[in-house]
């Protein structure tokens, strides 16, 4: 026996995201810590697991999967690799009446030939019998099953010694083949098997060999729609078996050997199903203790023995079917060696020929691997124990109910599972159910509690609904100043807005009133120029006048003088005296019109003097009304530029006030929609209330057996 010392085994199945974590896996599982329930998934340690595919057919959710080569083996014929077939005789249950057609399919795919296990199992019950009678074991286990051989390995390596040493019926034909067939030794080996744990059983052994499983098989016809009716049958190649056709059938070994050991029935335990091998298997010591034990154990780990295997397709099949396929091929087989109607001593004679001729000592010879340190589980400290079972709500001997609801055969079994982190205290039923009636105290703390709570929500909601009609109603009117504020400022804004056009037009008339006035001041200083010009030509008129009437007072002196001498001249004279008379009268004329011309020059000189002042005062009064006008005119500016300002504020405050306006709206609009889910919310909460009232009801009704 050899001690552990290679890398993990390969894994044999792999979970999917359909688990629920039902934990119906660990209830199947006969070792039950290859299974970690610890998460919200289950989780497989494939170093523990023994593959015995228990998990596979209890999984109602599909969760998990198998592993096999099918897909290996495929790509290695369509890349030209040579193969042969090793056929495990429960082809006929997976295939009743066309196991020899698929044997033809996988022809035409490359494979060069077929070898049946049947015979490997009769080379397998040459070497049982071989070792019990040269070693005279107490006891022998028979291997054909890789499950029960990891079993051992494993979780009971005391029963090592009690294995029987030598290879299994496929091995036995593996082996053969490399010996006895050098033309297929560079052909790699491809085993047709309904048992996914056998690829551990080749990686170990005969590394290389593939295991392409029925299922697997299936699965590559339908999808290459392949009808098996359109291929021809193809039979073995080499040695076939007689009644070990029927090793995949509980108690084929059995069978097998009777035909070579009269009575060998007696002395052989036939066991098999998960729910009776692995207690047989743990109490095996006891019986060789007391000398109760069988001579050999026939033993398989599927209840309907490799025909029902973990990869097979008999689930949907009864067991009579199943083994009624089986013992139609056991027909064949021994009417086709003539063994049919001859007694079991004949038939081993007969079949004994091609026996020896196969068989060799030490070629079939194996030896098992302690792989208990893969496994070793700590066991607690019985505070640590005690403490779990706490955390389990088991505080009396009734608390401990053994129910094995938890997928565990014992609440000790469970306790050991937590303390290894492989599950936790709440998949207990036992504390589910303590959890419940916890739950439900605080249920129902929490329904009072929030009943109180509802009730006092219902009194705010009133109150809120009865403030919230008070704020409508103050919104509504802020809403209603609003607008009339609204319109009332619009109407100013409009006066600002025409005050400002008005002033604008204002500014241009005053403009050109300043023009105008500029002109007035202009014609006003002219005016006065003309006046003092006029005022100058009536001086010099007064000095043309002072001449004339100076020449008038000269021609009065002059007729004077002209008067005397005409006197003096006397009648000579007269005509002188005549004209001197006249010139007088006319030097007095004149000297009379200068005076009264005089006198109207200073007059008009008086009013001209006087009309030039008051025009001069007049241009200074239209010179200081002009720069009025332009202050006035700079004012005004300043007045319309301050309007044109308040017509651009008036726009904003426009906007504003149209904001505003809209704001109160909205406001007024939510105001309106707060009220109705207020409204709405009351009646969430009565019906929150009246589910309360309910749930708490359904809980009560859920939970009156939980107490």
């Amino acid at each position: 026996m050899e001690k552990y010392s290679q890398v993990n085994p390969a894994p044999v199945i792999e979970l999917v995201k359909k688990c629920v974590n039902c934990h119906r896996c660990i209830a199947a599982c006969p070792v039950k810590f290859c299974i970690d329930g610890s998460g919200d998934t289950v989780s497989v340690n494939h170093s523990r697991c023994i593959g015995c595919g228990h998990c596979l057919q209890e999984c109602p959710h599909d969760a998990r999967r198998y592993l096999d080569e099918t897909q290996g083996f495929r790509d290695a014929l369509e890349q030209g690799t040579k193969f042969i077939g090793v056929v495990a005789p429960a082809i006929a249950a997976n295939y009743p009446d066309e196991w020899k057609r698929l044997l033809g399919f996988l022809s035409t795919q490359g494979v060069s030939a077929f070898f049946d296990v049947a015979f490997g199992a009769e080379l397998t019950v040459r070497s049982y019998l071989d070792y019990i009678r040269r070693e005279e074991p107490e006891t022998v286990i028979a291997q054909p099953c890789p499950a029960l051989v990891s079993y051992i390995e494993m979780y009971r390596p005391e029963l090592l010694d009690r294995l029987a040493p030598a290879d299994s019926p496929m091995l036995h034909t593996v082996r053969m083949i490399r010996e006895f067939f050098p033309e297929y030794r560079s052909h790699r080996i491809a085993v047709l098997s309904p048992c996914v744990a056998k690829k551990r059983e080749f990686d170990e052994t005969v590394p290389g060999t593939l295991n392409v499983t029925f299922r697997g098989l299936n699965e590559w016809l339908v999808e290459a729609d392949t009808d098996l009716a359109e291929f021809p049958e193809t039979g073995f190649t080499g040695p076939v078996g007689e009644r070990a056709v029927g090793f995949s059938t509980p108690g084929g070994l059995q069978t097998t050997v009777e035909r070579e050991i009269s009575g060998a029935a007696a002395k052989t335990r036939k066991i098999e199903g998960p729910g009776a091998v692995y207690h047989y298997l743990d109490s095996i010591p006891a019986s060789v203790a007391v000398g109760t034990q069988p001579m050999l154990v026939d033993c398989l780990n599927c209840e309907r023995g490799c025909n029902g295997g973990s990869a097979t397709l008999t689930c949907h099949r009864t067991i009579d079917e199943i083994e009624a396929d089986i013992r139609r091929r056991d027909r064949e087989s021994r009417m086709m060696f003539g063994t049919d109607n001859t007694g079991d001593g004949r038939a081993a004679r007969i079949v004994g020929r091609d026996i020896e001729r196969f068989w060799k000592p030490e070629l079939y010879r194996r030896t098992y691997t302690d792989r208990s340190g893969l496994v070793s589980i700590e066991h607690p400290e019985e505070a640590d124990l005690q403490q779990i079972y706490t955390d389990m709500h088991k505080i009396s001997k009734k608390d401990f109910l053994d129910c094995r609801a938890c997928g565990y055969d014992s609440c000790e079994q469970m306790a050991l599972a937590i303390h290894n982190g492989l599950n936790k205290p709440e998949n207990c039923h036992h504390a589910r159910r303590q959890m419940i009636i916890e739950e439900k105290e605080a249920f129902r703390i929490l329904y009072n509690g929030l009943t109180s709570e509802i009730h006092g929500c219902h009194e705010h909601m009133n109150s809120i609904r009865d403030q919230l009609e008070e704020v409508n109603g103050s919104v509504r009117e802020q809403s209603a100043s609003i607008e009339e504020s609204s319109a009332s400022v619009e109407q100013l804004i409009h006066t600002v807005r025409d005050l400002a056009d008005n002033a604008t037009r204002r500014q241009e008339s005053l403009a050109n009133l300043i023009q105008a006035a500029g002109d007035g001041e202009r014609d006003m200083g002219q005016t006065i120029e003309a006046i003092e010009s006029i005022a100058s030509s009536v001086e010099r008129i007064g000095e043309m006048v002072g001449l004339i009437d100076d020449i008038a007072a000269r021609t009065d002196l002059l007729s004077f003088n002209a008067a005397i001498e005409a006197a003096r001249a006397g009648i000579s004279g007269r005509g002188f005296a005549v004209v001197a008379g006249e010139i007088k009268s006319l030097a007095q004329g004149v000297s009379e019109n200068a005076r009264a011309v005089s006198g109207s020059l200073n007059t008009v000189r008086e009013v001209t003097v006087a009309g030039t002042e008051t025009t001069r005062r007049a241009g200074s009064a239209v010179g200081s009304l002009v720069e009025e006008i332009r202050r006035t005119a700079d004012g005004f500016r300043d007045v319309v530029d301050h309007a044109n300002e308040m017509a651009v504020g008036s726009g904003q405050i426009s906007e504003a006030l149209g904001s505003l306006r809209d704001l109160s709206r909205t406001v007024d609009t939510a105001a309106g929609d707060i009220t109705e889910k207020i409204a709405s919310l009351s009646v969430s909460m009565d019906r929150m209330k009246d589910a309360t009232v309910r749930n708490s009801e359904d809980l009560e009704t859920m939970t009156a057996g939980v107490s």
